[in-house]
């Protein structure tokens, strides 16, 4: 496999493309990178900044596992060739193995995004404000873990219980990608279930069968009666 081309039209350069450079200016990547600025409200703070995304054409590795991507700052010199406040690089080498599609680059694109933020300061009342003028910083992400650490303590930090509940939480949409329902339906009911609570629906409706089948799956009572779908007891996810 020599290229992959995604659901966005992503297409990751062939090493032969890069002949003696390191690096390729890649058009598709920064593209969708400025849609999910456009697009995400938690993005909006980048939009004052400018952007490049740029293929690698051999990845590091750190720790034994692959370097996907990385997001850095620019500033002095590299900020005046590049014209750009920040640059993302996606090695190119890593993107060819296997299939990847466009969800695969969007993902990994917002997961290099999140990691900048407002460089924020107290004001006079005690509240955190942005300096003026604004300025980003890359922070690390939220959780670190390995498998067998999560197997034998489970979510014991706050930031693996942030993960766990993210988990259980309906998915949020994608660009044109929405949720299926059967997923939605169980994740709320393990919701539910893990504030030991429990859901009845009753009818299943335009959600039609596939939803209630998911619930009874995920341990939910289902009584195809009405068109309604309500639920049993008030319970808040």
């Amino acid at each position: 496999m020599t290229e992959a081309m995604g659901s966005r039209g992503i297409r990751v350069p062939s090493s032969a493309e890069f002949g003696e450079y390191d690096f390729l200016d890649s058009p598709d990547l920064t593209a969708l990178s400025d849609d999910l600025i456009r697009h995400w409200p938690e993005m909006d703070h980048l939009g004052l900044f400018r952007g490049r995304v740029l293929w690698r054409k051999k990845g590091s590795t750190s720790g034994g596992r692959q370097v996907l991507a990385k997001c850095q700052l620019t500033s002095g010199l590299l900020a005046h060739f590049c014209d750009a406040d920040w640059i993302v690089t996606v090695a190119a080498d890593f993107a060819r193995q296997g299939e990847k599609d466009g969800g695969w680059f969007e993902a990994l694109m917002y997961h290099e995004l999140a990691s900048l933020e407002l460089v924020m300061e107290e004001d006079e009342d005690g509240d955190l404000v942005p300096v003026e003028p604004p300025q980003l910083k890359v922070k690390g992400p939220e959780v670190e873990a390995f498998v067998m650490e999560l197997r034998r303590y489970g979510a014991w930090d706050v930031g693996l219980a942030a993960a766990k509940a993210a988990f259980e939480e309906p998915m949020l949409p994608g660009f044109g990608k929405e949720p299926k329902p059967m997923e939605q339906a169980a994740a709320a009911m393990k919701r539910l279930q893990s504030l030991g609570a429990t859901m009845e629906v009753t009818g299943t409706g335009a959600l039609g069968e596939q939803i209630a089948k998911a619930f009874e799956d995920a341990g939910g009572t289902v009584d195809r009666v009405t068109g309604e779908i309500r639920k049993a007891e008030t319970v808040t996810p």
